[in-house]
């Protein structure tokens, strides 16, 4: 988003640990995979950590409706394991 032009907004931590779930591969404040919590967020985005604040403990998924998200991915997580430098410099070439 900040690479597109707009301002750097801070995610919600706690969306994914409320909604990216049993469902998804993840066991909210038990562990998870980055791997499945990216694909969540292709189908409902992130709000804004303001709006949908860290509590520290999983509660029930309060996610706004989809119109109302301030971020969606695009794109596979992907990337090869040991060549980090390469994959970061992929990343920042493909863009949001």
């Amino acid at each position: 988003m900040a690479i597109k032009g707009m301002k750097l907004v801070s995610l919600s931590v706690q969306q994914l640990i409320d909604c990216a779930d049993e469902y998804w591969g993840n066991m909210g404040c038990r562990g998870g995979w980055p791997y499945y919590a990216w694909y969540y967020t292709q189908y409902f985005g992130l709000e804004d950590e303001k709006d949908y604040p860290y509590r520290g403990f999983m509660s029930k998924c309060k996610q706004r409706p989809r119109n109302a998200l301030v971020a969606t991915k695009r794109g596979e997580p992907y990337f090869e394991a040991g060549n980090v430098p390469w994959a970061l410099k992929l990343a920042i070439s493909k863009g949001p």
